[in-house]
């Protein structure tokens, strides 16, 4: 117990021995709680403090993740749905390689939704990309490709267009930051997804470019190596930031085209 200054001493004794044993303050008048309310109102504000920022913490940290949470396991679950489809179907499972052959001739095409842009778009159906590509944008400026990226990918100027050879080079990031994984930028956040055989289109002046994916790369920021490689007839490269929501490197995919359809819907 806490008594006010000025108290006189207290002395408690102890019969079976007949010795004092402690001495206390004693109250030279009514006792005073005003310094215990004080020592007990400091912890209890400090614990209510600490409760409010672990709420707000919890509530940033489910604002970022839930959209990471809802995104990866609505690719997920459209993947066991489109596994089990091939399951009932006794289909073949896709092949992990790609041979020089696959890339010749006509295909059978996978049913794609119309495309949001068919003058100059792509759509992966895998990982439900259906995004407008911006045309002949710089990638060395980014207030320009910045830009561009919130209207959909760009395609980088210099590069080859869809209808002629050479590289046609399309980029985007997965996002500019983690938290904002589910918005308008973050339109290749799946491509990391991709696998080889999987299907690429391009939708250009009304006509549909069909690619089978053949490598994945990772590479630093700063390495165009892959732009001066020979090519060997037309190859189309997506790049995204990587992993997502960083720039730490860039994730490349390599596809090549299979053939070209006829006017798009």
């Amino acid at each position: 117990m806490i008594f006010p200054a000025g108290a006189h001493q207290l002395t408690l004794f102890d019969s079976s021995s007949g010795k004092d044993l402690l001495l206390l303050p004693q109250p030279s008048g009514d006792l005073s709680f005003g310094p215990l309310k004080k020592q007990i109102d400091k912890p209890v504000i400090s614990q209510v403090f600490g409760l409010l920022i672990f709420l707000v913490s919890t509530s940033l940290l489910g604002l970022i993740i839930l959209p990471i949470v809802i995104s990866e396991a609505s690719y997920r679950l459209s993947q066991v749905k489109k596994e089990t489809v091939r399951v009932v179907k006794n289909e073949p499972s896709k092949p992990k390689t790609i041979q020089f052959a696959d890339l010749l001739g006509k295909v059978e095409f996978e049913p794609v939704p119309v495309p949001v842009d068919a003058d100059f778009g792509i759509v992966i159906p895998k990982i439900g990309v259906n995004a407008r590509v911006i045309p002949n944008v710089d990638p060395n400026t980014p207030k320009v490709f910045m830009a561009a990226l919130k209207l959909g990918v760009a395609h980088a100027a210099g590069s080859s267009l869809p209808d002629e050879d050479g590289i046609t080079f399309i980029f985007g990031h997965s996002t500019d930051y983690v938290w904002n994984v589910a918005r308008f930028n973050a339109i290749f956040y799946q491509i990391k997804d991709l696998e080889i055989g999987d299907e690429v289109n391009l939708f250009y002046h009304g006509q549909r470019y069909f690619y089978k994916v053949t490598e994945k790369k990772l590479v630093q920021p700063k390495d165009t190596s892959f732009l001066a490689e020979p090519t060997n007839g037309r190859v189309l490269i997506l790049q995204t930031c990587y992993p997502p929501g960083t720039i730490k490197e860039r994730l490349l995919i390599f596809a090549r085209p299979i053939s070209v359809l006829g006017q798009a819907n």
